[in-house]
């Protein structure tokens, strides 16, 4: 299985986004069901004061396919956060009939 494409992710003091546009494709066999993913954890001020560092983002953007050997997620999302710390990477599952493949892309 590979994983291709680009992440993208604009943090700012308070309006963030992330996204990409991302495509799995299996080289061996044949899954029932891709599942390509963008995830993104995000930490920054939290509380009435802002004083506190917690998680203020954690959202994983999914594209679920079927009975192919391809399946792109091409997605963004948009958010409001006071944010200094962020991660975002890919992520892709394929199913089988005996079981499961995770990969992860950071």
């Amino acid at each position: 299985m590979t994983i291709k494409g680009t992440i993208t992710a604009d943090i700012g003091i308070i309006n963030n986004s992330f996204g990409g546009n991302v495509t799995t494709t299996v080289t061996k066999g044949t899954p029932t069901v891709i599942k390509t993913k963008i995830r993104h954890v995000a930490y920054g001020a939290i509380g009435s004061r802002g004083t506190i560092v917690g998680k203020v983002q954690d959202k994983t953007l999914t594209s679920t396919c079927k009975d192919i050997k391809t399946c792109n997620n091409q997605k963004s999302f948009r958010y409001t956060a006071s944010v200094a710390y962020a991660t975002t990477y890919a992520e892709a599952t394929d199913s089988y009939s005996g079981g499961s493949l995770d990969v992860e892309a950071k």
